[in-house]
């Protein structure tokens, strides 16, 4: 019986590290996309004449 319950844990752990892998790659997903859309605000800005601080929206 305890061979089975640790099996049964073993396997239910398994399936959390999958689910939080899974938010993990979903996550990085979105902020890679909002980091290409930063690089578009920022191409736009220097476009326009203004410099703009690598990595932020910050500009002067």
């Amino acid at each position: 019986m305890a061979e089975r319950d640790l099996k049964d844990l073993a396997h239910n752990l398994n399936q959390d590290q999958l689910k939080l892998y899974s938010e993990k790659l979903k996550a990085l997903a979105e902020y890679r996309k909002a980091q290409a859309r930063l690089n578009e605000v920022n191409l736009e800005l220097i476009k326009a004449g203004l410099r703009v601080n690598p990595g932020s929206v910050a500009c002067w």
